[in-house]
């Protein structure tokens, strides 16, 4: 029935949910080496756990069942648009492949898996550390929220520390964070500044080569996907 299958399903890994939310969002804001360390080594291993609970024997059975006379059971609008996601996401998912696909399938999520947390740990890193370095003078037409945010983020990298009450060359910091570097091409008058952050910004991931090459990534996560189309 709806109840045993779907609900039941739909019910199912809620802690294990919670979990991943709060893991995914530290390593979005902490983002510390050590970390990220841990979210290589978990990337293939929450991917393939994924996989499996899409291949448990028998289950898809009884939600292809239910999907087939869903506009029989007098299900409400709202079950049955569950029903029909949960199906689709089991046959997006390979559910219907035979074992041998499935099998590969699940190899080549884990593989995506990998590539898409090093393609995201490296636009990260990128936006840690680089930073434009700016003068009050330089800041003309931006506002005071960004300016008193991009002093606040030259001292916090130590730009500003040796400056004593009568110094006026405080320093102002533009990182590649959405919250400095957006507001920054927005606001300034300084065209040429522009530039320079633009083009900061559409390099995040291949700053640093060939250690941190995203374009060698990208070509890898295509390919993958390529082949995954192909399974289906």
């Amino acid at each position: 029935s709806f109840e045993n299958v779907f609900a039941t399903y739909d019910r199912a890994g809620s802690l294990m949910n919670k979990v991943t939310a709060v893991f995914s969002n530290m390593c979005s804001s902490l983002n510390t080496d050590e970390l990220q360390s841990v979210q290589r080594e978990m990337a293939p291993i929450l991917s393939r756990h994924q996989s499996e609970t899409y291949q448990i024997p028998g289950l898809f059975t009884k939600i292809e069942e239910i999907h087939q006379k869903r506009e029989s059971l007098q299900l409400t609008q709202e079950q049955k648009r569950l029903v029909e996601r949960i199906y689709l996401d089991f046959t997006r998912s390979g559910a219907a492949l035979d074992k041998e696909k499935q099998s590969e399938l699940t190899d080549l999520n884990a593989e995506l898996a990998t590539l898409t947390t090093s393609f995201t740990q490296n636009v990260m890193k990128d936006e840690e550390e680089y930073e434009l370095v700016l003068t009050k003078d330089d800041m003309v037409g931006c506002p005071d929220f960004l300016l008193e945010a991009a002093r606040t983020a030259a001292s916090e990298r130590n730009h500003n520390s040796k400056l004593d009450d009568n110094d006026d060359g405080e320093k102002y910091v533009i990182t590649l964070s959405r919250s400095l570097v957006e507001p920054f091409l927005t606001y300034s008058d300084r065209r040429d500044l522009r530039k320079v952050a633009w083009n900061a910004w559409i390099r995040r991931g291949e700053m640093n080569l060939p250690e941190r090459d995203n374009l060698k990534i990208a070509i890898q996560i295509l390919k993958t996907r390529q082949k995954i189309a192909k399974i289906h």
